[in-house]
């Protein structure tokens, strides 16, 4: 298959690569692409700055993808075969006390999909089947972009504890966060 194969750090150490169709392990799905985001992570596994450092080379990138399921590892419910999804990439653990008490995104250990493992930018990937979320009805693109900026916009707005009748401001409106933010608002009833 195709895939975006970072080889060593840099622009230069970017290219368009054949490399073996990922076979899915127990509890994983392998996923024909759709589509892929490309976001500040991304470049930072470029550079191999930040939390792009922890990318071990060759690594293909990717952090977002959605596609449909066309094969499932040992323990996956066969009936996943053929399901539209959306991969979250951050990976939990499920061990540690933050994901007992359902704060996943703050899971010390960790692993994402395009960083700790291969991504996305490629004509299949295989991820843990938990991760992938069923996109019926929502395009690949749109999903692609959702699954990464709506979460960053509900932890924002439970924090905040945001709720119907609430007056909110959005600053930034015009941005991919800040229309996530507005529509989010509405949607829980909130005056923006």
């Amino acid at each position: 298959m195709r895939a975006a194969l970072l080889q060593a750090h840099g622009l230069d150490g970017l290219d368009v690569a054949r490399v073996d169709v990922p076979e899915p392990g127990a509890g994983e799905v392998l996923i024909r692409v759709e589509s892929v985001g490309v976001n500040q992570l991304d470049l930072n596994v470029i550079a191999g700055h930040g939390p792009g450092a922890a990318a071990k080379l060759p690594r293909v990138l990717g952090i977002d993808p959605a596609g449909v399921i066309v094969a499932v590892g040992d323990g996956v419910a066969g009936d996943r075969v053929g399901e539209a999804v959306v991969v979250k990439p951050n990976i939990p653990c499920g061990r540690c006390d933050a994901c007992a008490e359902g704060r996943e995104s703050t899971c010390p250990a960790q692993r994402v999909v395009g960083v700790h493992r291969d991504g996305g930018a490629a004509e299949f990937v295989t991820v843990p089947a938990e991760v992938a979320f069923d996109r019926t009805g929502l395009p690949a693109e749109v999903a692609t972009a959702t699954v990464h900026s709506l979460p960053i916009v509900v932890n924002a707005f439970d924090a905040a504890a945001v709720r119907a009748g609430d007056r909110l401001l959005v600053t930034g409106a015009g941005g991919v966060l800040g229309r996530a933010a507005l529509e989010y608002a509405v949607h829980l009833g909130a005056e923006v």
